[in-house]
């Protein structure tokens, strides 16, 4: 199964960057900002990985 990765804009903390990232993952990043805007900002002030892609995808993950 071959997953799409596209780069995406995201803004994080007031920080606007982009990453590539599965559009599942993607999709749900912007509702967990949409709801829990609070809790976004702690990827970039808890990163453990120099890949912020990663980083998200394990935020994700921990989410739901």
């Amino acid at each position: 199964m071959k997953h799409d990765l596209g780069k995406r804009p995201i803004a994080i903390s007031d920080r606007n960057t982009s990453m590539s990232i599965e559009p599942a993952f993607g999709e749900i990043v912007e509702r967990l900002r949409m709801t829990k805007p609070e809790p976004m900002s702690l990827i970039i002030e808890q990163r453990t990985s120099s890949n912020l892609s990663s980083q998200v995808r394990v935020f994700v993950l921990e989410s739901i």
